[in-house]
Order: C-alpha cells, then structure tokens, then sequence
C-alpha cells in the first residue's frame, strides 16, 4: 500500500507541475499578443496621420494655385465679384477641416494635423477661414482682397 500513494503523490505533483506550465505559458503568449496588438496600434494611427497629412497637403497646394488663378483674374480691369468654388473634398478621413487664409500662406487643419502652403505675397488675402464644405475664394472689388467663405 506504500507503493500506491508514493505513485498517488507523484501523479498529484506531475499534474500540478504541468497546470503551472500550462498558466506561464498562457500568460507568457498573453503577454506577447498584447505588445504585439499595441505596436500595430501605433504603426496603424502612424500610417492613419501620415495619409491625412498627404491630402491635406495636396488640397492646400490646390487652394494656394486658385488664389493664384483668382488673382491672375483680379488684376484685370473691371467692376466685378469673383467667385471660385474651391474643387476640394469636403471630408478627410471622414471629417471636414478648416480652411484659413493668411498673407503669404493657405494653412488647412484637421485635428492637430496642419499643413501650410505657400501663396505669393503680391496676392492680396484678407485673413479669413473657413471649413471645407462648400468653400469658395472670393474676390471683391471695394475690399480688394481675396477671402475663403462658405456658401
């Protein structure tokens, strides 16, 4: 009968010898799952940005060439308004942004992204902002000066 526990008690101590391996292991890959989850995380938000970032620039760089357009226009004698309905998306990524205009540059922001593009000095902008929904520059005769609006 001594022979049958001495086996009882090294069947017990296997058993809880392999329930601890198999919880270290588990938490070990737990562990890893998660860094590895976290990094993807950030290399995701990093490309998100970086997306956002690229047509932001690129729409500020077509806003900065229709002020040029605009003013190429303005500089011609004549009584009149001028319009330009900026050809923009409305949304990037799913959200509007802002459109400003200030002397020498056309900034746009969304969020805490913000890209600036460079616009003549000669170009004259009154400071003025505006989202990007339904933008227009506009162009008036007794201000003399180009602004972004909304209609």
């Amino acid at each position: 009968m001594g022979n049958c526990s001495i086996s009882k008690k090294n069947s017990s101590t296997k058993g809880v010898s392999t329930l601890v391996e198999t919880l270290f292991l588990l938490s070990i890959t737990s562990l890893l799952i998660g860094i590895v989850l976290i990094n993807f995380y950030s290399i995701h938000d990093n490309i998100q940005d970086t997306s956002t970032r690229s047509i932001l620039t690129n729409v500020a760089g077509k806003i900065a060439q229709d002020v040029h357009t605009v003013y190429a226009l303005a500089i011609r004698p004549g009584n009149f308004v001028l319009e330009k309905k900026l050809e923009i998306p409305d949304k990037v990524e799913g959200s509007q942004y802002i459109i400003e205009l200030r002397t020498g540059e056309v900034i746009v922001r969304q969020g805490e992204i913000e890209v600036k593009a460079v616009i003549s000095s000669k170009a004259p902008v009154e400071n003025s902002t505006a989202n990007s929904y339904n933008a227009y520059l506009v162009y008036n005769l007794t201000k003399g000066k180009i602004e972004v609006v909304n209609k």
